[in-house]
């Protein structure tokens, strides 16, 4: 007999009788009934319940942030109401191409971006949990810049600089191509995998969904993008910085030399 936590003790041959295997056999001294307790069981639901809740965690951090995103584009101003295009949103809000709105910071804030996110790819490589993070947002940009490059050609949309109509679909390419906003495909596809990897630890991550929204909102104040084409751009981002995500093995990286994989730090 083996002293065991809780007043028990356990019986090694109980434990063969019992199968054995990973199943813990214990005997209630008090009671002397048989108490049996799979460990591994008890450790497969314990990791699965980690799992899911981090999967809920964030499902529910980006259900907040996709509603904060949509009432700041759609209550933006009160002609949100008496607007047009799909979802009966869209409309010219006041031009303003001053102060943060300007359009050389927009460019600024997606060149920022990409290039953080590759420089950091190149740095890390692979094999770290940030490296690979990293290099999930490249390929989360670069499906969402194939795709956004063809929904532009296939919806052919005048942006709102050209026509003051937000209805105006298929107006010939390639001189139309303003939906889906390409600009904030590219910021929310780079900042995804960051969010769905770090959120749940890190709450703070969140703070990354103000660079998509910011965007969103320049670039209906400059009259390039209806509201509609800025969420459509916001959704194809998030789809494709979820998929990536999901990668085991990011697809550029795959394809990278081990010099790349490993990264630029190794040689420092």
């Amino acid at each position: 007999m083996i002293a065991s936590p809780h007043g028990k003790t356990v019986s090694k041959e109980l434990e063969k009788e019992h199968g054995g295997s990973g199943l813990e056999v214990a005997v209630d001294a008090r009671t002397g009934k048989v108490v049996e307790n799979s460990v591994e069981e008890d450790e497969n639901k314990s990791g699965g319940c980690s799992g899911a809740n981090r999967m809920i965690s964030n499902k529910r951090g980006f259900v907040r942030v996709l509603a904060c995103v949509l009432c700041l584009c759609v209550l933006a101003t009160p002609a949100a109401w008496a607007a047009g295009g799909p979802l009966g949103i869209d409309h010219r809000v006041n031009y303003d191409n001053s102060g943060i709105w300007q359009r050389n910071i927009q460019l600024d804030v997606v060149r920022g971006v990409l290039a953080a996110e590759i420089a950091g790819a190149l740095w890390e490589g692979g094999e770290s949990r940030i490296g690979k993070t990293f290099w999930q947002s490249i390929d989360a940009s670069v499906i969402a810049g194939g795709s956004t490059f063809v929904l532009k050609r296939v919806f052919q949309r005048a942006r709102p600089e050209q026509i003051n109509d937000p209805d105006k679909f298929f107006q010939g390419c390639c001189n139309y191509l303003s939906f889906p906003s390409g600009e904030v495909s590219a910021i929310t596809a780079s900042i995804t995998p960051f969010v769905l990897e770090y959120g749940h630890d890190n709450p703070w991550v969140y703070a990354l969904e103000i660079l998509p929204a910011y965007d969103m909102v320049a670039r209906v104040k400059t009259w390039g993008h209806w509201q509609t084409d800025v969420l459509a751009g916001y959704a194809v981002g998030f789809l494709a910085g979820w998929y990536a995500h999901q990668l085991k093995v990011p697809l550029v990286l795959s394809v990278m030399p081990h010099g790349i994989y490993v990264g630029l730090k190794m040689d420092f």
